[in-house]
């Protein structure tokens, strides 16, 4: 049909793929425009047509290596469609024009040292520590569920759907313990009419949940994920719009946590006054105790501990008497 009046339109990338060399990424995947127009007719029907056209593009990142781990995303900026005439002079054509944007994050993983603590057998010591703040990887999440969710429209008593898009995908992000959960926010934009065939708008909210495990305690993660909502398939029940689709949620994940951290040492010149020398100490310890721990407290090495006592593990397995 020849296109009468343009309602809205929308785009999003789809298929994206990267190849990683050095200083470059080269992007490549698809551009889905979806346009909702009415037909230049007599009847004046909605209609609607979807466009894909590929995208390939290289970019020029500083210190970009093959042997990091990417992060990429793609967003529309503007989107802008114009009706154009044809070889017969009927507006049958739609020239696009897009403005998009590209978000590329790169890591790389690296093994770190660092000392926790520290005491001095022979020596009075000072010892400075202070907090600091780790990134681990926590590799790719990427998962996808079907979900469906119930939109009331019950003040506006809709008849039938014309048209169902999502304007917005929010994220946040909360964790407690090593489960990180995503709350992602979905603002639904509808155009239907309702039972006396007025033309109505209207825009509903969704929540979802995501629910990751970290390997490990974290006070935090880092992620900028990406979020996808694929086969929307939207229905009128009564007053209620049911829309089922897929929805998607993907990133490179780090967990943030604090290492307490020896940052400087200081040793006294004159040796440490000991009124311990050749009295036998007997010590109760208590099950998952750490000879470290022990050892520090009565200024002992682990291997002197652990000789005396036959001892092949750091940590205490059970109760047990240890002669210091």
């Amino acid at each position: 049909e020849a296109v009468g009046r343009i309602v809205c339109c929308e785009s999003k990338t789809e298929n994206l793929t990267y190849k990683a060399v050095s200083g470059k990424i080269l992007l490549k995947g698809d551009m889905v425009v979806k346009v909702l127009y009415i037909s230049d007719t007599k009847e004046k029907s909605f209609e609607s047509v979807t466009h894909r056209m590929p995208i390939s593009q290289i970019m020029e990142i500083a210190g970009c290596e093959k042997d990091y781990v990417f992060s990429l995303s793609v967003k529309t900026l503007n989107t802008s469609v114009t009706a154009k005439a044809d070889s017969t002079g009927k507006n049958k054509l739609l020239d696009f024009a897009l403005k998009v944007s590209a978000f590329v994050e790169g890591t790389k993983s690296t093994e770190l040292y660092f000392v926790k603590d520290a005491f001095n057998k022979k020596y009075e010591s000072k010892f400075l520590f202070d907090e600091t703040e780790f990134m681990c990887d926590e590799g790719v999440i990427d998962k996808k569920k079907n979900q469906s969710t119930s939109l009331d429209l019950s003040s506006q008593s809709p008849k039938e759907i014309l048209d169902v898009r999502v304007l917005s995908k929010d994220v946040t992000c909360s964790v407690k313990d090593r489960e990180v959960l995503y709350k992602i926010n979905l603002l639904f934009a509808l155009i239907f009419t309702d039972e006396k065939g007025k033309i109505q708008y209207a825009e509903r909210n969704a929540d979802h949940i995501f629910s990751f495990d970290v390997k490990e305690k974290c006070d935090n993660v880092y992620c900028k994920p990406s979020v996808s909502v694929d086969d929307l398939v939207c229905s009128v029940d009564g007053d209620k719009v049911n829309a089922k689709y897929d929805l998607g949620i993907s990133g490179n994940m780090y967990a943030l946590s604090k290492r307490t951290v020896l940052k400087e040492t200081e040793a006294e010149e004159a040796e440490r006054k000991s009124d311990t020398d050749g009295v036998l100490t007997v010590y109760y310890c208590s099950k998952g105790e750490k000879v470290w721990d022990i050892a520090k407290r009565y200024l002992k090495s682990e291997k002197e501990i652990k000789e005396e006592n036959n001892l092949d593990t750091d940590v205490i397995k059970a109760d047990m008497m240890l002669i210091i």
